[in-house]
């Protein structure tokens, strides 16, 4: 069974992200974890004896609290419950994103889902939120919804890659297709500096017809998306969403130099896009 991490804060946003987390468990049992990060201060001049039970107390209220949140959504939830088994975790002490990360230790969660309000801009949607902090730290997938995204099939995933080692990286994302029965579309923002896959077209089908081989029944295809300036990326990937409209959006986060081009505004031109795809981000082994 699939553990799902779902932070939430009650915002429209992370209910936007339980709503996502539904869809993983469409074909497959999945364990959702609700997980509520918050302070719980009892006064400094309670006696000692009473302290643990005032503590209790409160954090017994929140956790009531956060029950009642996910009841009232799930009440309008139109997505199956039948494969879903719920649990409610309250965070307390640390901050937010320790909290969260020895949540994902101790519960062996294999993918978190968290939602985000977007920005007008691909470098701004993840600059300086908690969402860009938990991608960065966390060893294990994170899905970034969107808060506009439009709840239907999905049926492509996007897949942005340098092309430099797609037989190492595509592995774990093929597991996530097969969560949707998704097609998985292999872009390519082309140029940029310095070339490290010669892309012609011999190329382009010797590897794809060697990903086929590799994982029957598993629909790939490759799109080479032409940009105007050495690594304009952020552009590129616009450009790619534009044109072929996938429901999911995937990358891998080791490689620093891609993502750094990506996400750095000072590197980048603003760009007014506001995004509607949810962004999968899945770590590369350091070892391949």
């Amino acid at each position: 069974m699939k553990s799902i991490l779902v932070p939430t804060d009650y915002s429209e946003s992370a209910h936007h992200a339980l709503n996502f987390a539904f869809l993983l468990g469409e074909n497959v049992p999945v364990k959702i974890i609700l997980f509520h990060w918050t302070e719980i201060l009892i006064p400094t001049s309670t006696p000692q004896h009473m302290y643990k039970e005032l503590y209790e107390g409160q954090k017994q209220i929140k956790y009531e609290n956060l029950k009642n949140d996910t009841n009232v959504l799930l009440e309008n939830l139109t997505l199956s419950r039948e494969n879903i088994n719920l649990e409610y975790i309250i965070g307390d002490g640390a901050g937010l994103e320790e909290a969260l990360l020895s949540v994902v230790n101790e519960k062996n969660i294999d993918v978190i889902v968290m939602g985000t309000l977007g920005a007008s801009g691909l470098s701004k949607f993840f600059v300086g939120s908690n969402t860009a902090k938990i991608i960065e730290k966390a060893k294990v997938p994170v899905i970034a919804v969107p808060a506009n995204f439009q709840f239907g099939p999905i049926k492509k995933i996007g897949y942005a890659s340098d092309l430099s080692d797609v037989n190492n990286e595509i592995g774990e994302l093929v597991q996530f297709a097969q969560l949707f029965n998704a097609s998985i579309e292999i872009f390519h923002v082309y140029p940029t500096i310095p070339v490290v896959f010669e892309v012609n077209q011999e190329n382009v089908d010797k590897l794809v017809a060697d990903l086929v081989r590799q994982y029957p029944g598993q629909v790939f295809t490759l799109h080479v998306v032409q940009t105007y300036k050495d690594n304009d990326i952020v552009y590129g990937i616009e450009k790619y969403i534009k044109s072929f409209k996938p429901e999911l959006l995937a990358m891998f986060t080791l490689k620093r130099s891609f993502w750094d081009k990506l996400f750095d505004a000072s590197k980048t031109e603003e760009i007014a896009f506001n995004t509607n795809v949810p962004l999968l981000t899945l770590k590369k082994s350091e070892n391949k």
